[in-house]
């Protein structure tokens, strides 16, 4: 069950392209699929939905029926069509699978993520082919190249979905050889590079940094040298050259960042263009910015307001390029930063939640790494900061990519109870 609704949630593990296309999006399937589950789940067990001494499943119970009292709520008081809210809704409907893949065992986890494996080299495979000019046979972003756009030049981030999970694992498993440890993380590990994913590549370091932290294992300096010296020769030049159309590198941009926040988005409009990261959290301040300055919106946001709504009124300066919106970017959410969506739509409530949630996955994860009997557990611990930080990078909340977020937290939860209960 977990593997069909991981081929639903990755186009077919980005095959879905060279199958051909359907007017039905994956993702609905995945959610009737995922709601179909859900009756069959209670009808058999009327404590399938139980929250009972689960912190997470509290947090995440409580996110959910936010949203729903959001979404209820933008239909009642006429902010929205019932049609464009449930299109905005929708989406949503998947955070319940926590309570679905929580009831598999770490030895049925297991088995999953060796499947998984599987199909996810063999998109690898065909993920570098790309480079070679074997194209047109994965979906997803890159899949095409643009008119008269040079191939190696082209940036593919259409490598597998547990590309990074896969590589932290590898690099965290003393039972393989170093010399097959260092093929493995090649093969996983310079996709994010390949693909110049700079958010991704940072968060796999961090992953790393983490598991060194709190195992104290000063052996592994020697991989930290090496990969340090493999990044500033092979990936530091790509990610310079992409940066170079801003005008700064990435840490002077981090640390402009950094050192004065709240002038982010004032610095970003009146300088002509800033990086990639001060642009997400330049686009992000705005929106808070939009909250202050409307206080009626603050709590719950402006509601489930579709971008390609009539109703849809809302306009900024800073925002995702989509040729199909009617204002030629996107206004309501993002695919750049994860909190915009969730700021706009579900207001600083809402924020708070999924803050309180990707805390709550620190938490109950990071401090068991050390004394961790799991390997897989291991690895989503030293993950789930990386989880929270790539939020600021990319957005998963509010696309299938949430399937990811949830099957961590079930597999810390399922871990905690076999270990613990």
């Amino acid at each position: 069950m977990a593997l069909c609704l991981t081929f639903m949630m990755s186009n077919l593990f980005g095959f879905a392209l060279a199958l051909g296309g359907t007017t039905i999006k994956p993702y609905d399937f995945l959610i009737v699929s995922a709601c179909v589950i859900y009756i069959i789940g209670y009808t058999r067990d009327h404590s399938f939905f139980s929250i009972k001494s689960e912190g997470l499943a509290k947090i995440l119970l409580l996110t959910f029926l936010w949203i729903v009292i959001v979404f209820l709520g933008t239909i009642v008081f006429g902010q929205e069509t019932p049609s464009y809210a449930f299109k905005v809704f929708r989406i949503y409907l998947l955070m319940p699978l926590y309570f679905v893949f929580r009831q598999m065992s770490m030895n049925q986890v297991e088995k999953f993520f060796k499947y998984v494996l599987t199909f996810s080299i063999i998109q690898g495979v065909f993920f570098y082919l790309q480079l070679v000019g074997v194209t047109g046979v994965l979906s997803g972003y890159g899949s095409e190249l643009e008119s008269g756009e040079i191939l190696a030049e082209h940036r593919f981030g259409n490598y597998p979905v547990f590309a990074a999970f896969f590589f932290v694992s590898f690099f965290l498993n003393d039972n393989l050889s170093l010399i097959k440890r260092i093929v493995y993380c090649l093969f996983w590990g310079m996709m994010p590079i390949i693909g110049q994913m700079r958010g991704a590549t940072i968060c796999l370091a961090l992953a790393i940094t983490i598991y060194f932290f709190v195992q104290r294992k000063a052996k592994y300096v020697l991989y930290v040298g090496i990969a340090a010296m493999a990044f500033q020769l092979v990936a530091a030049p790509m990610f310079e050259k992409r940066e170079s159309r801003h005008n700064v590198g990435t840490i002077e941009e981090i640390a402009s960042v950094f050192s004065n926040p709240l002038a982010v988005y004032s610095n970003y409009a009146i300088e002509e263009g800033g990086g990639t990261f001060s642009f997400r959290i330049a686009m992000f301040a705005e929106r808070i910015q939009f909250m202050l300055d409307n206080p009626q919106y603050a709590f719950s946001g402006v509601g489930c307001i579709h971008e390609h709504s009539p109703k849809q009124i809302y306009t900024f300066n800073i925002g995702t390029y989509s040729p199909d919106s009617k204002y030629g970017s996107s206004q309501l959410a993002s695919a750049d930063i994860e909190w915009v969506g969730v700021l706009m739509h579900f207001g600083f409530i809402g924020v708070l939640l999924w803050t309180l949630m990707y805390f709550g996955i620190i938490g109950k994860s990071v401090p068991l790494i050390r004394e961790s009997t799991s390997h897989i557990f291991t690895v989503v611990s030293c993950s789930s900061v990386g989880l929270y930080f790539i939020s600021y990078d990319s957005s998963s909340i509010d696309r299938p990519a949430i399937l990811i977020t949830l099957l961590y937290v079930a597999i810390i939860s399922i871990y905690r109870r076999e270990q613990y209960s």
